[in-house]
């Protein structure tokens, strides 16, 4: 097991837990297919919608209503089914991986010397059977999936946008590069918060695994208020680790909205 100061990359991060995934790649993959279908359905959905305010809404013309929304109706309808089996393949391969990859680290931890254990805090240890095993989870499993679908999502309404107006979408896409920038500078900055939180859910973890195991210690000796001010201030710097991520995610989500909605003007 790594030290808790050392930092992979994505790519070696991929490279070490993507073998776990081996058994379950083929229902990953199928999960992965059924949610791009899903968002090429609702491109299709958002073709028809427009097809439906030129032709039918603006024009006054009910006869040209009702077909058209039929088909938006039914399009809609088989994206939500492929969204709802896409999901469930995907959770299903992901907590398939979640159970082979805890086992195996659950396992080395039992097989480590007496020294490992006294280097080591409690808390840390089952932060990593916990939180960190679901990041790792997230970012090799069902992150994957998001990710492709997310970029199969970009292509095709990309794709349409450009099919009704390539110099208006040129426009919009003018924008993309400054955002990206954007982005990579908040994800930065929220990884790095993010490990912070996992640290501290450690040492709070380690603070009340400790308490309550020594309980009968600590009221031997009244040390019942220092252990409280023990927990108190770890819950402090977890209070302004969680808040310095609020604000990250809050302002990048304005950022991001700012960003669709500049885009949808152009």
């Amino acid at each position: 097991m790594d030290s808790p100061k050392t930092v992979l990359s994505a790519r070696a991060v991929f490279r070490r837990f993507w073998p776990l995934t081996r058994n379950n790649r083929t229902w990953l993959a199928l999960g992965g297919l059924l949610m791009i279908v899903a968002t090429a359905c609702d491109t299709v959905a958002v073709a028809i919608f427009s097809s439906i305010v030129d032709k039918a809404l603006r024009t006054g013309d009910v006869a040209a209503f009702w077909v058209p929304a039929a088909m938006w109706l039914g399009v809609a309808a088989l994206s939500s089914v492929l969204v709802f089996f896409g999901a469930y393949l995907t959770t299903r391969s992901g907590e398939r991986f979640l159970l082979r990859l805890r086992t195996q680290v659950f396992g080395h931890l039992h097989r480590q010397p007496p020294d490992f254990f006294e280097r080591r805090k409690p808390g840390d240890l089952i932060a990593r059977l916990t939180d960190d095993i679901d990041t790792v989870e997230r970012f090799v499993s069902s992150g994957l999936v998001q990710a492709v679908t997310a970029v199969f999502g970009v292509i095709f309404f990309g794709g349409f946008a450009i099919y009704l107006s390539w110099e208006l979408s040129l426009a919009a896409f003018v924008v993309v590069p400054v955002f990206v920038t954007i982005t990579r500078r908040f994800a930065r900055h929220i990884n790095t918060k993010s490990r912070d939180q996992r640290a501290l859910n450690g040492d709070i973890t380690a603070i009340l695994e400790e308490s309550l195991a020594n309980v009968a210690v600590v009221q031997a000796y009244n040390r019942q208020e220092t252990e409280k001010r023990r927990l108190y201030a770890a819950g402090i710097q977890m209070l302004s680790t969680d808040l310095s991520i609020a604000k990250l995610s809050g302002l990048y989500t304005r950022l991001s909205t700012l960003h669709k909605r500049s885009a949808s003007l152009l």
